[in-house]
Formats: C-alpha cells, sequence, structure tokens
C-alpha cells in the first residue's frame, strides 16, 4: 500500500471547511509546535573595535535553524555571510548588522535580528594575517584629540603656562600589550619624555613656538610604532567663559577686547552659547559683546559667516547658515533662525520658532513637531516635542538617552495605526508602538514599527489569542499572528512575482505584468477553522502569510507551506487570496482510500465564493490490483475525479472513477470525468449458456463502461463484441489494458469493471467464466459539450455572450482568468444567452473565458472558449460636497463618500507644523485642537477595500 492511500476516510462537511477557510487566509506549513521557537540573536568581538579591525560575529539564536544568513553592510540584503560565524572591518562610526535565521525550506518560519556596532577612530589600516607563529605584529600609536560633538577638538589645544595631559589610551597591540610610552613634545626630534606603561602625560607649555607633538609607542616583543599631533598654543589671556544672565558662552580661547559700550570676546573657535554652537567660517571669528549697563545691559552673538547647530541625540540640528546676529531679550535667544525641515534622527521637524528659550542657566529649550515618514501618512506629533540641551541638562542630549512623543492616528496602505507612541533608541532607530487595524483579518491588534535613519524600517506584529482564539473571522479563529510591512518590498515569498516577468516554457513565453507593490506585510498565522473531526479541528494552519499592496490593483494575500485540511494534506503548497474574493492554490496533493487507492500529484485550484474547481497531473494507484498511472485530476465543490485516457491512439475520452466528499469510498471506479451514472442494463440469459449476458450499445459513443457485480466475489468476465472484439480477465485475478480496453476487479466491492473506449454499436455479450452475476450495469461516456462564446462592451461594463450545446443532467458555468486574478461571470440557462460582469479586479491585461461543465454533479475539465482584454482595476471616485468648518476649538469634516470606497483616508495639514492623518470609516470626523487663527488645508481621498486609492479632494479653512 502507498504513503499516500494510508489516509482515513473524512466527513461530509470536509469540503464545505476547505472552501469557507480558504476564503480568508488559508494555507502553509505544517504545525511545529513541537518545535523550540526559533529566535535570532548574536554576538561580536571584539566589543570596542577600531577603524579597519576585523569584527566576528557568532550567531547565538535558538530553535535549531537550517538556515544563517548575515547583512554586514546594512543593505537590506542578507548577502554577507552564512554559517553561524562571519567577519567583517569597518570603517570609524556607528554600523548596524543584521542577522536572519530560518527554520524550513518551503513555508520556512524566520526571525531577524539587529546590533550597532560603535568602530572607534585612529586605527590603521587592517593588518594581514600572520600565519608565521613567530612573528609580532607592530602595536598602533593613537593620541586622543578629545573632539566634541560641536566640533572642537581640545586634544591639539594647549593654554601657556597652564599644565596640559595628553592621552594615548587608545592605542593598541592586537597581539599583546603596550610596555613603554615615550614623548617628544616639543617636536624635535628626541624622545626627552618617557611615562614607561603609563599612556598619559602632564606637561606646562611656556612659550608660543610652533610645536609638533609626538608619540612612540612598544609592545612586548619590541616593536614599535609612531604618531603625531600639531598644538595649537592658546595666549595667557584667553577665558573659556562669559557669562550673562542665563546665557552661558563657552568656547577654548574667547579673547577679551574693550570696546566703548562695554566688553567684547572673539574667537576663532567654535563657541557654543548654552549647548547651542556657532562655528565659524575658515578665517573668521565668532564676536560675544556684553554692553551697556543696569537696565540697559545686552548680550550679542555675531559672526560675518557660521554654522549654528542645536545639538540633540548625537546630531547637531542646523539653525542658519550665513551672517549671525544673535540677541537676548526676556530669557530668550533671538532671531536664531529656524529648524523646520531639518531632520531629527531622520523624523522631519514642523513648526518650529525662531527662537530658543532659556529656561535656567546653561539651558537652551525649544520646541517643535515631529514627523513620520509618507509611508505613514506623514502625521505629526500630537504635540510639540521639547528638544532641550547644555548644563545642567545636558544628559537630555546624550545619544544613549531614549526620547519618546506620541502621534494620534497614521496609515501604513489599508492598515490603520492608532495611539502610536514613538521612542528613539539612540542609535539611529525610531520605534512605534500602535494598535493596528487590519481590514484583511477584520481585527485591531497591537503591534510595533520603526524608522530608521529617516526611512521606513519595518512595521509587525506579534499576538497570541487564548483558545479558542481570536474570532470567529467567518468560520476562522486565529490562535497567533506575526508579521512585518516593507515600503518598496523587494522580491521574496511573501511578493514571488515582481513587476513584468516572462511566464511559460521556450518557446511558449509571454509577458506578465504582476505590479510593483507600495507595501508589503510578510510574516506568519496560526489558525484553526470548522468543527472537531476525528477529535481535531478540521483545519489547522501553522502558516507563512505575506499581503502585498498595489497602486494599480486590489490586494494579493499570499501564504506558502503546508496545509492540512483533516486528514487531506495540500503540501508545498502557494495560495493567493484577492480582496475581490478570487482564491488560487497552486500544490502538491496526496489523498486515499486505506486499500483501495490513492492519488497524489500535483493540484491548481481555483475559488470565488462557494464553489472551485481545480485540475493538475496526478498519479493514481489501485491498491487492490496494484495498478498505477499517470492521470489528469479534477477537484471540485461536489468531489473529486480522476481521468485516465484509455485509448492513447484516440485521447478525446477519459473515463475515470469519481468520489463524492463525505462518501467512505468511490462508489465506482469510472463514474466520473466525461462518464454518465451508471445504469442498470436489462438483459436476458442466452440460449447458449445460462452464464452469459449481453447489452445493447448505440453508436458512435467516445466510450463505455460496463460494471458486472457477482453474489460472492468479482466475477471473471469475458466481454465479446459485435465485431468480434475480445476481452477476458486474467486467470491471475488482476488488471489488464490495451488500447481499447481497461478491465478492473475489485474483490473487496465484488465488481468487475471494464471501459471500452469507441465501442461499436450493437450487441455485446457478456460470458460469466467464474462467479455468478448479482447484477450489470451500464455507463455511457459523453463527448465534451459544444460551447463558443465571446465578450462584447466597452470599459468595465463587459457582456459575455454564449451557445451552449444542451445535454440532460448538464450544467456550465462561466469564469474568466487572467495572469492577476481570476472572477465569476455566472451561469449558462439556456442553449444560448447573455450575460452582463463587471471585469475582476485586477491588472489590465488579457484574459481567457473558460467554461466549467459538470455532467451528472461531476466535473469535467475546464474549456477555453473566448478571450479578451480587461481594463485596469477600478479604483475609487472623487469624493463630493467636502467641507469643513470651525467648531469648539477644532474643524468638523464631512463629504460624500467616493463611489467604491470603503473607507476614506482624511489628511489635515496645520500652520502651526501639525499634519494628522486618519482613517475613517464613515463620511465625518471631528479634527480637536484646532484654534482660530492656525490655517488648515484638509485632503479626502477614498479607499477601496484592497487599499486602492483614488483621487484626493482638498479645501482649506483660514
Amino acid at each position: 500500500m502507498t504513503g499516500a492511500a494510508a489516509h482515513r476516510k473524512v466527513g461530509g462537511m470536509q469540503i464545505r471547511i476547505l472552501i469557507a477557510a480558504c476564503a480568508l487566509l488559508l494555507l502553509v506549513t505544517a504545525s511545529a509546535s513541537a518545535q523550540q521557537p526559533l529566535t535570532a540573536s548574536f554576538t561580536f568581538a571584539p566589543a570596542q573595535p577600531v577603524a579597519g579591525q576585523n569584527v566576528t560575529f557568532t550567531s547565538t539564536s535558538t530553535g535549531l535553524p537550517d538556515a544563517t544568513v548575515w547583512d554586514l553592510d546594512n543593505d537590506g540584503t542578507y548577502d554577507d555571510g552564512s554559517g553561524t560565524t562571519a567577519r567583517r572591518a569597518f570603517p570609524a562610526g556607528a554600523h548596524m548588522v543584521r542577522l536572519k535565521v530560518r527554520r524550513g525550506v518551503v513555508g520556512a518560519v524566520e526571525a531577524t535580528s539587529y546590533r550597532f556596532v560603535t568602530v572607534k577612530a585612529g586605527a590603521v589600516e587592517p593588518q594581514p594575517t600572520v600565519s608565521a607563529p613567530n612573528l609580532n605584529l607592530p602595536p598602533v600609536a593613537t593620541l586622543s584629540r578629545e573632539c566634541t560633538d560641536s566640533g572642537i577638538c581640545f586634544g591639539p589645544l594647549v593654554k601657556l603656562n597652564v599644565p596640559k595631559t595628553f592621552d594615548a589610551s587608545e592605542s593598541v597591540d592586537n597581539d599583546g600589550s603596550i610596555v613603554r610610552y615615550q614623548w617628544d613634545v616639543d617636536g624635535n626630534g628626541s624622545f626627552e619624555r618617557d611615562t614607561g606603561a603609563t599612556p598619559k602625560l602632564t606637561v606646562t607649555v611656556n612659550d608660543e613656538k610652533p610645536a609638533v607633538l609626538r608619540l612612540r609607542v612598544t609592545d612586548d616583543k619590541g616593536a614599535t610604532a609612531e604618531t603625531t599631533m600639531a598644538l595649537k598654543k592658546l595666549e595667557p589671556a584667553c577665558v573659556e567663559k562669559v557669562f550673562f544672565e542665563r546665557a552661558v558662552a563657552t568656547s577654548p580661547c574667547l579673547r577679551l577686547y574693550e570696546i566703548e559700550d562695554g566688553k567684547q570676546y572673539r574667537s576663532e573657535f567654535p563657541v557654543t552659547v548654552n549647548g547651542v554652537t556657532i562655528t565659524p567660517a575658515e578665517g573668521k571669528n565668532v564676536v560675544v559683546n556684553v554692553l551697556g549697563a543696569g537696565l540697559l545691559r545686552r548680550f550679542e552673538v555675531m559672526s560675518g559667516d557660521a554654522v549654528a547647530t542645536f545639538p540633540f541625540k548625537g546630531q547637531g540640528l542646523k539653525l542658519q547658515s550665513g551672517p549671525v546676529r544673535w540677541t537676548y531679550e526676556n530669557d530668550r535667544l533671538t532671531n536664531v533662525g529656524r529648524l523646520d525641515g531639518q531632520s531629527l534622527n531622520g523624523l522631519k521637524i514642523s513648526g518650529a520658532p525662531d527662537s530658543i528659550e532659556l529656561p535656567t542657566r546653561g539651558v537652551a529649550r525649544t520646541s517643535v513637531y515631529l514627523k513620520l515618514p509618507a509611508a505613514f501618512g506623514a502625521p505629526t506629533s500630537a504635540k510639540p516635542v521639547v528638544l532641550t540641551a547644555g548644563a545642567p541638562l545636558a544628559e537630555a542630549a546624550n545619544a544613549d538617552d531614549a526620547f519618546s512623543f506620541e502621534v494620534p492616528n497614521a496609515s501604513i496602505g489599508p492598515i490603520g495605526l492608532n495611539l502610536l507612541k514613538v521612542t528613539y533608541d539612540g542609535e539611529g532607530l525610531w520605534e512605534i508602538e500602535a494598535d493596528l487595524d487590519v481590514p484583511v483579518l477584520g481585527a485591531r491588534i497591537h503591534g510595533k514599527a520603526g524608522i530608521y535613519k529617516g526611512d521606513f524600517n519595518y512595521a509587525g506584529v506579534e499576538a497570541n489569542f487564548p483558545s479558542p482564539g481570536m474570532g470567529p473571522l467567518g468560520p476562522i479563529f486565529i490562535q497567533r499572528i506575526k508579521f512585518r510591512v516593507e515600503v518598496s518590498p523587494k522580491k521574496s515569498e511573501c511578493v514571488p512575482h515582481l513587476g513584468v516577468e516572462d511566464v511559460g516554457v521556450p518557446p511558449i513565453v509571454q509577458k506578465v505584468d504582476f505590479g510593483v507593490p507600495t507595501f508589503a506585510l510578510c510574516g506568519e498565522v496560526g489558525l484553526t477553522a470548522g468543527p472537531r473531526i476525528l477529535g481535531a479541528q478540521a483545519i489547522s494552519l501553522d502558516a507563512g502569510l505575506g499581503l502585498a499592496t498595489y497602486d494599480d490593483r486590489p490586494s494579493v494575500m499570499r501564504a506558502f507551506g503546508d496545509l492540512k485540511v483533516i486528514s487531506i494534506p495540500f503540501a508545498s503548497a502557494t495560495f493567493e487570496a484577492h480582496t475581490d474574493g478570487f482564491v488560487k492554490v497552486m500544490g502538491k496533493f496526496s489523498y486515499g482510500w486505506d486499500g483501495f487507492a490513492s492519488v497524489s500529484g500535483h493540484i491548481s485550484l481555483g475559488m470565488l465564493g462557494d464553489k472551485f474547481n481545480a485540475e493538475g497531473g496526478v498519479k493514481a494507484c489501485l491498491e487492490f490490483v496494484d495498478f498505477c498511472r499517470g492521470v489528469n485530476a479534477l477537484i471540485s465543490s461536489k468531489g473529486m475525479a480522476v481521468c485516465m485516457v484509455i485509448d492513447y491512439e484516440i485521447d478525446d475520452w477519459r473515463p475515470g472513477f469519481g468520489y463524492k466528499w463525505g462518501d467512505s469510498l468511490p462508489d465506482a471506479y469510472f463514474s466520473g470525468c466525461s462518464l454518465g451514472p451508471y445504469r442498470e442494463t436489462i438483459t436476458r440469459a442466452s440460449a447458449a449458456s445460462v452464464g452469459e449476458r449481453s447489452v445493447e450499445l448505440p453508436a458512435g459513443l467516445p466510450g463505455t463502461v460496463i460494471a458486472a457485480r457477482g453474489v460472492s466475489s468479482a466475477p471473471r468476465i469475458t466481454l465479446v463484441g459485435p465485431r468480434g472484439e475480445r476481452v477476458s480477465s486474467p486467470a491471475d485475478g488482476g488488471a489488464f489494458q490495451d488500447k481499447r480496453f481497461l478491465l478492473l476487479p475489485n474483490e473487496g466491492a465484488k465488481l468487475t469493471q471494464v471501459a471500452i473506449s469507441h465501442p461499436a454499436g450493437g450487441r455485446w455479450r457478456v460470458i460469466v467464466e467464474d462467479g455468478t452475476l448479482e447484477s450489470l450495469k451500464v455507463a455511457h461516456g459523453v463527448e465534451t459539450p459544444r460551447i463558443s462564446a465571446s465578450v462584447a462592451g466597452s470599459g468595465h461594463a463587459k457582456t459575455l455572450r454564449y451557445k451552449v450545446e444542451e445535454r440532460p443532467g448538464q450544467t456550465v458555468s462561466f469564469i474568466e482568468r487572467g495572469a492577476s486574478v481570476s472572477g465569476v461571470i455566472g451561469d449558462a440557462r439556456g442553449a444560448q444567452g447573455s450575460l452582463r460582469f463587471t471585469p475582476a479586479g485586477g491588472a489590465g491585461e488579457r484574459r481567457e473565458i473558460l467554461a466549467l461543465v459538470e455532467q451528472d454533479g461531476m466535473a469535467s475539465e475546464p474549456v477555453v472558449v473566448a478571450r479578451y482584454t480587461a481594463p485596469s482595476a477600478l479604483k475609487p471616485g472623487t469624493v463630493g460636497r467636502l467641507r469643513a468648518t470651525r467648531r469648539s476649538g477644532g474643524l468638523a469634516v464631512t463629504w460624500r463618500g467616493a463611489t467604491g470606497a470603503r473607507r476614506h483616508l482624511v489628511t489635515v495639514a496645520l500652520s502651526d507644523g501639525r499634519r494628522l492623518v486618519r482613517q475613517v470609516n464613515g463620511t465625518r470626523t471631528v479634527i480637536r485642537g484646532v484654534p482660530r487663527g492656525v490655517k488648515a488645508t484638509v485632503v479626502v481621498r477614498g479607499l477601496c477595500g484592497g487599499g486602492v486609492s483614488g483621487p484626493a479632494k482638498r479645501v482649506r479653512v483660514r
């Protein structure tokens, strides 16, 4: 018995459960609940690498991954290494490294992790790998320049007559240790100071002569290395700080000049005022004036050409460039430029003032709105975000300090985000926590998103639900869901096709436009569906999941892996569920009846509504006679038919066996495909033998099957035709086949059947060689009906005209099928007629019209009856009667719904810098917190169920 034949019997509900489950999500990997959860993690060494030094990354992932791949250059592609370790050298700076692990091949489960590697400057080029055991690598000599975020490097600066400490602690020896530090302070070539193993030197410089500091280091094997640093000597009269009320101006050297109205301080170095830095252009100075006396005392900061920056979260936000003239007024610095349009670690700033508040001495503060990327609809924070710099709150500008704000609403394609909390991790990544409205699931769940260096990085969710799960969503309960959203996605399992691709096998190849998705959702889903049958839920999934949204067609949900419906497995399957209701499945299929028959192979299934038809090439095996052959299988909402070609020379009749869902076994082997039902044949005993009966067959049949049932066993028979044709049961009780006959005995069913291709008309004798007949039945083959059709009409208003050759027990349905989508057109009524239809939403493409024929309740093969060119998918229309009026400190927005829209996307841009985004199910909304004096531009556009948006309609409020 084959493995596929070991499947148990299934209940009558199973196909209805399969249909209902496919309509929402469907397909993919067999449950891996017994396995350890897959997690991704890694370590790296050294922990504080220097530029050019190799860093080794080691995976510490759990869950026994089958594949481990690395993205070491942060380009989003995991192509920089595979295996548990990877190695790379980096330049100075912060670098993101990603790891992806995968378990399984088809329908794989994946996990990812990332970490930042901070590389110090000052190292030499990477040293070559040394294989000789006695070769010593030289040390690396480094002098600390003590540079700050404001651009000042204090290391080379030496104030005359004041002790100065030079630091060489960043020097390293990669294969040993540094044992000696020697110093040449005056640059005469002689290392007059030796601090031994101590990497620091403190000296007092008394002269103004130019000098270059030289350092020599020696390792424990005698190798040496040198480096130099040009010194900048500052005169003793320099001051470092100037105070004026709450303002504190700081620079390495502020030279004091007495002027007529007060004091003036000049600096060739950057000057920081309460943490805000003014950096002069080459050859220019920054001037700090403290003028007047008493109530007329005033403070100014000026420069003919400079760049002013506000430090925050490890970066400098540019306030202005060119001439600078700041004044101190009412505890504020005025005329300081604006931060509008600047980027705070990737997020755009809007609505910033042109002054800086000085809340206390040494501290600067400003308030701005932060805007999320366009992928989210570009909404801004609900309230102004406070940016603080300077001492005593200098820690607020620390890049390691987390920072957060809130955004009320945002939108990623059809996914709405509500109550967003945005947090900066201090290393370039903004993380977002929000409630996600996922229309394709009809659910709200909590998830996360990420923005890295200003670009959309990911949006995702992972949720587990207690038994029976979230739902029901139709017949489905979701136990687990996990996904990430990718903007401008690359080709992957979630997006298997991208743009225009060649489809087919040469020489028959056609170009198909699969579309370019605007974003993709990629992840996993676990669900159960249907009643409990045989002690378990009818459907169980632990699936890979994908959803792609397009600008020019409905969204497509995909899944990939294995599905089990009761005991029927679809393995290595791919699945598509379009938002217009069309479902397409392709996968390996295996099904059987214990000790009776089995079917295995490849099936392509298309489903719309509560009906579906599938076809594919399979291998069918009859266990009781050890007979297998390649056949064509049809699966429909009624049952299964396996079609065999009997005559290899005349390949136009395909009898087979049929199975109706819910039956314990197929009724008879040859009751499907192009056969009518078996009917009792009235016969009488021949005069020659009581063991002989006969049947009259009409001429012109494509085929006939004669079924002889015995009383106690399958009878051994001989069939003799009117022209002397003859076939007999083999003596060993097995099957027999030639170009005209296929004889199959079945002892379990006490049945012997003979399929005849194109039988001659007339009397056929059935001679019983062994056994006793209980009944003799005949099923006649049915020719494929003649069907013709054509498509007329323009735009999205189409008409299908058809002619059908009518037969008793026959029904004909029409569907359209294209590369991007399929759709139901309707059922034929009468011998001819017409059906109006709207093309299924998809790409503008060439499509086929297929006739699906059922004969006496069993499916036959689809027939292509016409072709036509479909227009592109309909988009929502333009909203009408858009109104925005002020009401109680806010805006009341109303509109007439756009044709074809399920929801509407409302965007409000306010003159104070805010931008609000929300998805609305109805045709009205209220925008609160918009006082008089704040202008607004309101834009509303329709969204269809698949996320395709319509034209924008806007109105302005003064």
